[in-house]
């Protein structure tokens, strides 16, 4: 079966030298499962749309995101990184990594069109 998510990059973390790290993952149905016994992407994508981000929530979905791309990272350090922050993009840019990254795209060959070419590259510093 073919992908219908678009690759995320993430940049989180430095590495020995303090250059940034980026992780790559394309979401997938099982990973939604994963994310979703835990807290609602839907309602974390409708509080963040209404301006009031769940921030705890961000960080779950973020770390789950974090960690199938081969990071080790906790929720607990990417709610700290979120709310340490000396990185003023770093909420919008998790923000917009959660409200876009689990929207599928038409495979081609679908009725309605073809496969978007898109990807979400979020740069945040911890």
């Amino acid at each position: 079966m073919a992908a219908i998510f678009e690759e995320v990059t993430i940049t989180w973390g430095t590495d020995d030298d303090g250059n940034p790290v980026e992780y790559t993952v394309t979401p997938t149905y099982r990973m939604i499962q994963q994310i979703e016994q835990r807290v609602s992407i839907a309602g974390i994508s409708n509080r963040i749309m209404n301006g009031e981000p769940p921030i705890s929530h961000m960080a779950e979905v973020i770390a789950i995101l974090l960690r199938h791309a081969g990071a080790r990272v906790s929720p607990d350090e990417v709610y700290e990184a979120i709310m340490t922050t000396d990185n003023p993009d770093m909420m919008h840019d998790l923000a917009t990594v959660i409200v876009t990254a689990f929207v599928p795209q038409k495979k081609s060959g679908s009725q309605g069109g073809g496969k978007a070419k898109t990807k979400t590259k979020t740069k945040t510093k911890k």
